[in-house]
């Protein structure tokens, strides 16, 4: 499988989002534990320290701020346009005012974009994607950085795509794809299960995912997905289609260790 390099991905974070609503404003909606905010232009000015100050639920964000966040806690922000990010523990995080550009200084984000805002563009790490009606979730470490597709859509420049069950991973410089399954992630994943009480946290249950990834694939919807089997039938369809794409010029099927 050929990739974009690394130096590639970071170049195209210039790349400019298609038209939709803007990112100019967020606020915080849950949190937990040690949560903070700083000022964009003052990080890391003062011998090497960044300058910030404690966070609280209905607090306002905006382009001039980093959220970040400690050991152990974890921050919802909800957006202007509808869009909700969730950060796990030692992550900052900001965006830029007046376009879709978000960045993904270090840590872990789950995002769920809604439909028709058009496409908007995350810097994690050494890659740039852009996502467009998306629940995702993005990981950035040093020497490390991953993309994990739960439903909709998301693009690497120049054209490379993935869809729901789909990962990207970039570790030691060299990038590889692999498929991931969505009902235990979501299950298991801490950007899920703690941030039950949430106030928007429709969007991430599992029967919502899963009712995009059948009109994403055309797949018929079941009237209970409540019931295991109704959702096995969804994720098992999802694999059969996997399964049945092309090899790749190299002979390589990303899908074959699914």
């Amino acid at each position: 499988m050929k990739f974009p390099t690394a130096a590639f991905i970071v170049l195209a974070s210039a790349w400019t989002a298609s038209a939709g609503q803007t990112l100019d404003r967020a606020t915080i909606t849950f949190m937990q534990n040690d949560v903070s905010v700083a000022d964009v232009k003052l990080m890391g000015q003062e011998n090497g320290k960044i300058n910030k100050t404690p966070a609280s639920v209905n607090q306002p964000v905006t382009k001039d701020n980093a959220v970040i966040t400690g050991d152990k806690s974890r921050v919802e922000l909800k957006f202007n346009d509808g869009s909700v990010v969730r950060l796990g523990q030692f992550t900052v995080f900001s965006f830029k005012e007046g376009s879709r550009d978000i960045t993904l200084k270090q840590g872990s984000a789950l995002m769920n974009v809604p439909k028709g805002m058009g496409t908007t563009n995350i810097k994690a790490a050494s890659v740039t994607a852009a996502i467009t009606g998306t629940t995702v979730l993005f990981q950035a470490y040093e020497k490390y950085a991953a993309i994990y597709v739960y439903e909709g859509t998301v693009t690497i420049p120049p054209n490379f795509v993935l869809g729901p069950g789909d990962a990207l991973i970039f570790e030691n410089g060299q990038f590889r794809t692999e498929k991931f399954d969505v009902k235990q992630a979501v299950g298991t994943g801490a950007l899920f299960s703690k941030f039950m009480k949430s106030p928007n946290n429709e969007p991430f249950k599992l029967e919502e995912i899963l009712k995009k990834i059948a009109q994403q694939l055309d797949i018929p919807i079941p009237d209970n997905l409540d019931d295991t089997r109704n959702i096995d039938a969804i994720l098992n369809r999802l694999i059969e289609l996997d399964q049945n794409k092309p090899k790749d010029d190299d002979g390589y099927n990303p899908y074959s260790n699914y």
